[in-house]
């Protein structure tokens, strides 16, 4: 029997996968762990051995993975948690704030279509408001594992030893005490994440297909004291801007740049392209003295393994004006199955 669960770098994740392990330990005495991030194939002999059984707790699973994983004898579940939370559970002393939200998107793009699909059960945030004990039942009767009284007790005290009293502890505030050693984004970087990554914890039955790359996730980086992003003109012709290299689910998507210009009284060309390794798309234009405006590109993403950018060049050398980024808007205009 193969069991397997998705879940993200955070607090939940992590909770949820020791009481996995407990778990199986448990009711199966003995079980074998496979690599969900790394395997490329399942020994799907394993799932019609009921003497056999094996775990596979993956964060950035690759597309073999996954479409191994749909298989209908694989017991499975998933976990879908706040993007915020993610930031904090990876954030470590000395990271770059922007190279942690980057990996985040990585982890989430890489299931999220998929969870959406093929997860039969789908645990989130409100899921914290169970009772602790509660939790363990549902996820042993998820798996058609056995647990007796004396089992759920050994859990629940492995899980949560340090908290009292254990008969009336809720997932949410073993979660918060769990928590605390972790660095909290503060106000700007908390709408940072929730522009560019919150939409994937809505998970439904429609895959998000909507995100917004705020400019101050792009480089070269100034200090994140607000949303946009402004750079120099004058120089050489350039890629001036670039970023977020964010990951996205497979699918045809266009990006939707808003950005202002001022003090270009010489003129340029813009050119904005949509880069993961290859352009993917590309548009240019004329560059005026001052203003708003806005484009579309659109790109296929065919690998969600991928980072993908989005770069602003100027076509010629600049004396003067500036260049502000706003934000670039990515919607999905169809998905690839």
């Amino acid at each position: 029997m193969i069991f397997a669960a998705i879940i993200p770098p955070t607090v939940l994740g992590k909770i949820l996968e020791e009481c996995l392990r407990l778990l199986l330990a448990v009711a199966c005495k003995k079980y074998e762990d496979l690599p969900g991030d790394q395997l490329d194939a399942l020994p799907m002999h394993l799932a019609d051995d009921p003497s056999r059984h094996a775990l596979i707790v993956a964060r950035a699973p690759k597309e073999g993975m996954l479409r191994e994983l749909a298989d209908p004898r694989i017991f499975k579940l998933a976990v879908v948690d706040s993007p915020r939370h993610a930031v904090e559970f990876v954030r470590t002393p000395g990271m770059k704030f922007t190279d942690c939200v980057r990996h985040v998107s990585g982890c989430l793009a890489a299931s999220h279509d998929w969870i959406t699909r093929h997860a039969p059960v789908i645990l989130d945030r409100h899921a914290c408001a169970v009772p602790l004990a509660d939790f363990i039942w549902n996820i042993a009767r998820i798996y058609r594992l056995t647990l007796t009284e004396k089992d759920l007790a050994f859990i629940v005290e492995k899980l949560a030893s340090e908290l009292e009293p254990r008969s009336e502890l809720t997932l949410g505030a073993l979660r918060e005490w769990r928590s605390q050693p972790l660095q909290p984004l503060n106000d700007i970087e908390a709408y940072l994440v929730e522009a560019s990554l919150g939409p994937y914890e809505a998970v439904t039955d429609k895959p998000v297909d909507r995100l917004v790359w705020p400019g101050a996730l792009f480089f070269p980086e100034g200090n994140i004291d607000g949303y946009s992003n402004k750079f120099d003109l004058t120089g050489r012709s350039r890629i001036l801007i670039y970023g977020p290299s964010h990951r996205l689910p497979v699918g045809h998507w266009k990006a939707v740049p808003v950005f202002s210009v001022d003090g270009n009284e010489s003129g340029n060309t813009l050119v904005v392209d949509v880069y993961n390794g290859e352009i993917q798309g590309c548009a240019n234009w004329p560059l005026p003295s001052r203003g708003k405006f806005t484009c579309e590109i659109g790109f296929h993403n065919l690998d969600p393994g991928k980072e993908v950018e989005v770069r602003f060049a100027i076509g010629q050398g600049a004396i003067e004006g500036e260049l502000e980024i706003e934000h670039v808007i990515i919607e999905r205009v169809a998905g690839i199955t």
